[in-house]
């Protein structure tokens, strides 16, 4: 198979040009230079570094959802409630 150029080595990636210039520079992807500064790369070389970047994708995380004004009204006001009892409660244990 021929070397690839590094347009057609980032199309196949989904990247773009200069971000493929970056994994050459960086010594990321294996590649091959020329004397008159050509970059080629193989195309084993382009699904060694997906092997290598592959990730699991992330298990679903349901978020909690954000409670409605009433939920969040009647929440308090069960809460001031009791808290009110309470506060009678210990006034009658004081006498």
């Amino acid at each position: 198979m021929t070397p690839l150029t590094i347009p057609a080595a980032a199309q196949l990636l989904g990247i773009s040009r200069a971000s493929m210039y970056r994994l050459v520079r960086r010594g990321l992807i294996q590649h091959l230079e020329f004397p008159v500064g050509g970059v080629r790369i193989e195309q084993t070389a382009i699904e060694a570094f997906k092997a290598r970047c592959r990730r699991e994708p992330l298990a679903y995380i349901p978020t909690a959802r954000r409670p409605t004004r009433a939920e969040v009204r009647e929440a308090t006001d069960a809460f001031a409630a009791k808290t009110k009892r309470e506060a009678v409660l210990e006034i009658r244990r004081a006498r």
